[in-house]
């Protein structure tokens, strides 16, 4: 078999990962692969960005890998780095509501509540609220559920105060998304299942939570992990794994893809700011949505589903405090905002509690999210004016009162995908799209799934979808 020649257009971890199984295969299978990843910007690793200071490290992007998705932690043991796991302390997280912080309802299922008594008890609800919740219990079962958003689902059965309070900030607010355009089975399919085989949402919960509780004798340890040094101890592996396999052009931004007689790709690039041609039997497009729609649109793809996938801009605020100058948070990792709290901060970790072991305990230091989908005003604004807005709101309700140590603002534009009612099904056209071009394959986090695990899994999926293909080259 003569050379084959694959190029990856993204060096996130999708793309990363995507290189990295090409590697393996490779070399398993005796296949003459030649790999070359481009990268637009001049890092490499995508959204996974630690900041490392002499005394503590700090994520800029996502902060932990969720281990019930069992992608991330293969990953981590075939690298050979799982001995560097870290485990986030399971403190409490809590929602804010008139500037006072009160602990989410404990026994919750997927944002929703499994125990009528702990919604009963919580201050986060008014006594109509409450008793709006168990309309749950005799509504009929709901239908249609293909065109509903999530939200309209949860008001259909809970009520509105149900939804606004709990279940928009712990369902949308980790993908900064407004849950009334939210898919059901896109975004939640775990809540999807719950209605199809439940006509009560909330025994459906109940009985779901009680199969998933561990036993008490059984180590009650996070779900989410990280890494010692940080997630970018997880990209660096990667590329300490496949560099002398994978030719990697960082600054190197791709456009006009095309597809060759023969069944080659062809595309531009540039290299020292001169547009450069590169062929390939195969190509993975591991760019956001919006990123790869500009790419093939010299292709003739149907391109107006790619576009379709919206996406939202945040910003983190990281802020530092001097431990005996901040109030005493010791068990409270973090904190959620409901749309109708009227702050600019859409939540909060407590990084020095979450994650005690990256940081010198003399310092208290938090992490700050800004922007959402439908509330992105506050991005326009100025550095400085954004950071004295969540110092103003780190105030109303933590009464801080000394100006923080230090500060990092990272801003993200257009970096967190939307999965609107419907996503699945515009995936699907968009799969059935390239069966007119064999060998191109596309991956990440717009697709299916948003999670570091959802990436890896996803890459290493295109990479055996374009191995299928280059090994009938002849």
């Amino acid at each position: 078999m003569r050379l084959i020649r694959v190029a990856i257009i993204g060096g996130g971890v999708t793309g990363m990962t995507a290189a990295y199984h090409l590697q393996e295969q490779s070399k398993e299978r005796g296949l003459p692969l030649e790999c070359t990843l481009f990268e637009a910007t001049s890092r490499i690793g995508g959204k996974i960005q630690t900041h490392r200071d002499q005394k503590f490290w700090i994520e800029l992007g996502p902060d932990s890998i969720f281990t019930a998705k069992p992608d991330g932690v293969t990953l981590l043991r075939e690298l050979g780095i799982s001995d560097q796991i870290i485990h986030a302390v399971s403190g409490q997280t809590s929602l804010a509501r008139n500037h006072t912080l009160f602990p989410i309802p404990r026994d919750l299922y997927m944002g929703i509540p499994a125990r009528w008594s702990a919604m009963a008890m919580s201050p986060l609800l008014s006594p109509r609220g409450k008793l709006r919740a168990l309309g749950d219990l005799v509504l009929p079962r709901t239908s249609e559920l293909e065109t509903l958003s999530l939200g309209h689902l949860l008001r259909l059965r809970f009520g509105h105060e149900v939804v606004e309070q709990i279940a928009a900030p712990l369902l949308a607010g980790i993908h900064a998304a407004d849950i009334d355009r939210m898919g059901i089975a896109d975004a939640t399919p775990a809540i999807e299942h719950l209605i199809r085989t439940h006509r009560s949402l909330l025994l459906g919960a109940k009985r779901s939570k009680k199969r998933t509780q561990r036993p008490a004798s059984q180590s009650a340890s996070s779900p989410f992990i990280s890494l010692q040094g940080g997630l970018s101890t997880l990209t660096e592996a990667l590329f300490a794994k496949t560099n002398e396999f994978v030719h990697y052009k960082t600054n190197a931004p791709v456009k006009q893809l095309k597809k060759n007689p023969d069944g080659s790709y062809t595309f531009v690039y540039l290299s020292d700011n001169v547009p450069t041609r590169f062929e390939a039997d195969a190509v993975i497009l591991a760019t956001p949505a919006h990123a790869a729609a500009a790419i093939v649109e010299t292709l003739g793809i149907t391109t107006d589903l790619l576009p379709s996938i919206r996406y939202a801009s945040t910003a983190t605020v990281i802020l530092g405090f001097a431990a005996a100058t901040f109030p005493e948070q010791r068990e409270m990792t973090g904190f959620l905002v409901p749309r109708s709290a009227g702050l600019s901060i859409t939540a909060c970790t407590v990084v020095t509690t979450k994650w005690p072991s990256s940081l010198d305990q003399k310092q208290v230091v938090v992490r700050c999210y800004v922007g959402r989908d439908g509330s992105e005003e506050i991005l326009k604004q100025s550095d400085e004016d954004i950071v004295k807005a969540v110092e103003d709101d780190l105030h109303a309700i933590w009464k801080v009162k000394r100006t923080p140590a230090f500060y990092r603002l990272t801003r993200w534009p257009i970096s967190m995908p939307q999965y609107d009612v419907g996503h699945a099904n515009r995936v699907a056209r968009m799969e059935q799209a390239l069966h007119d071009f064999p060998g191109l394959a596309m991956a990440g986090a717009a697709y299916r799934g948003m999670g570091i695990p959802d990436c890896i899994k996803d890459g290493k999926r295109a990479a055996t979808h374009v191995l299928k293909h280059v090994t009938q080259i002849e």
